[in-house]
């Protein structure tokens, strides 16, 4: 039998026609594998590389991924400081009624002052003058400006949910925490604690309560923010309610709005609100920032006592353990040592935390397991550093680990309740180089989320997803 390039084989147009080296041929034009150009021989070498035209965004940052920030209003301020007046109560309407020629009653309006505090968002980038200079995918200052831009509005997008000023000064307070430290005019807030209960279970209610609590203050509830676990099981909330035919085929929609008797329909899902991928349930802490910044790690210890305000209760009874981290906007601490304690019904658990002496940070993060597991411990709480030694940390069982919370609020373009107050927006500074050939610059925004009328927004707390099965 002749060989692959004999003449019995061959035919015009093949690779080695008419030549006594075909079969050496093929073999120097083997294909291989292989990507560094530089080690490349043989066939590999005459084989031009598959040079793609742009680098391929794996972040897959869209519009939808800052949700919350882009539904804020922007509000141009002046001022590091923000103030302003807000009216709280227009007067007492129940004591506008009188006898003929008595005197009226003072029924003057509640008038407050308010103050906001700007935060300052950078991120510090930099190229090379080679890299302006060469011929690159894409233009690599823009490419790095862009990625910074991503950056701060993710950190902005994780503020608001998150944001904590007392452990981390330099941070602004979250929109929840600013809608919960703040009563309506009927001396309550708008809360419904689901107990670690899920939404099939409880959801329903849930929503309608918050939604009559809002309504009752003023408000009038438009969208929801919720991890994306819990947006999860309110589509399976809502789908329980909806009955199709048999031919139909639209059974895997995507149900967007809840409606209540007190709104006609809440966002729970779609491009402005429902689930967010920067608000998160009380998961566990990881420790970042670089070693030689973050704070060090605290040492604890705990005990237990009796206190009327405890939500310890019998079923509740059993042995919990802690463990704190360390935070400032330098990043976060490893865990401390853990410490359980045994918990009784109608207890409180004060967990004593012994400042590192030098590298202390600004606040702690304190973390809780399930009852009788010593592992998988969850964030309950954060605290600002107390001067002296120690802090406190007081458990009332009150927030549970591995929860999350669903953030509801009334939005009106017209007259927002809640805005961005804006002091600078999100933009390029250049920076100058002094003894390299490099272009450094900030990316940097200023600014503030302002909930300007608290008992206008409401949340629903301590939601368990359908997989923790912890309560």
């Amino acid at each position: 039998m002749g060989g692959l390039f004999d003449g019995s084989n061959q035919k015009v147009g093949d690779v080695g026609y008419g030549s006594v080296i075909g079969d050496e041929l093929m073999k120097a034009l083997s294909a291989g594998y292989g990507t560094d150009s530089a080690s490349m021989t043989g066939g590999r070498a005459l084989i031009p590389q598959d040079i793609e035209r742009s680098v391929i965004n794996a972040l897959a940052v869209k519009k939808q991924d800052f949700k919350l920030m882009n539904l804020l209003k922007n509000e141009k301020v002046g001022s590091t400081v923000h103030e302003y007046t807000r009216r709280n109560d227009a007067g007492a309407f129940q004591l506008i009624f009188g006898t003929e020629g008595a005197n009226a009653r003072d029924t003057s309006q509640t008038l407050e002052r308010v103050t906001k505090l700007v935060k300052y968002m950078q991120t510090y980038r930099q190229i090379t003058l080679q890299m302006r200079v060469a011929k690159t995918l894409e233009d690599a200052e823009a490419s790095e400006k862009e990625a910074g831009i991503f950056t701060v509005l993710k950190g902005a997008e994780h503020g608001l949910f998150h944001g904590h000023s007392a452990s981390v000064p330099q941070q602004f307070d979250s929109v929840q925490s600013q809608v919960l430290s703040s009563v309506g005019p009927n001396g309550a807030m708008n809360v419904y604690d689901m107990r670690g209960t899920t939404l099939l279970a409880n959801g329903e209610k849930a929503f309608k309560e918050v939604a009559r609590m809002v309504y009752d203050n003023g408000g009038f509830l438009t969208h929801s923010f919720m991890p994306t676990i819990l947006a999860s099981d309110m589509q399976d909330v809502v789908k329980d309610r909806i009955r199709f035919n048999t031919g139909d085929k639209a059974g895997t929609n995507v149900v967007e709005n809840y409606p209540t008797p007190f709104s006609d329909a809440i966002l729970i899902a779609g491009k402005e609100a429902g689930p967010d991928k920067m608000f998160f349930a009380r998961n566990g802490i990881t420790s970042i920032g670089a070693a030689a910044d973050k704070p060090n790690a605290p040492s604890i210890a705990g005990v237990a006592a009796g206190d009327a305000a405890s939500q310890f209760v019998a079923a509740d009874a059993g042995n919990y353990t802690y463990a704190v981290h360390a935070i400032d906007e330098n990043g976060i601490s490893v865990a401390s040592g853990t410490a359980t304690i045994a918990v009784a019904a109608g207890d409180k658990v004060t967990v004593t935390i012994t400042h590192d002496v030098t590298k202390p940070g600004t606040g702690y993060i304190v973390t809780r397991g399930k009852k009788g597991v010593a592992t998988d411990l969850r964030e309950i709480g954060r605290i600002a550093k107390a001067s002296g030694a120690t802090s406190v940390f007081v458990d009332y069982n009150a927030v549970l680990p591995g929860t999350g919370d669903i953030l509801l609020l009334s939005h009106d373009v017209a007259s927002p309740s809640i805005q961005w107050d804006q002091f600078l927006p999100a933009m390029k500074f250049d920076l100058y180089p002094t003894m390299s050939a490099i272009i450094p610059f900030l990316i940097v925004m200023f600014g503030t989320p302002d909930v300007k009328v608290p008992w206008f927004h409401g949340v629903i707390r301590n939601v368990s997803d359908q997989g923790l099965a912890w309560y």
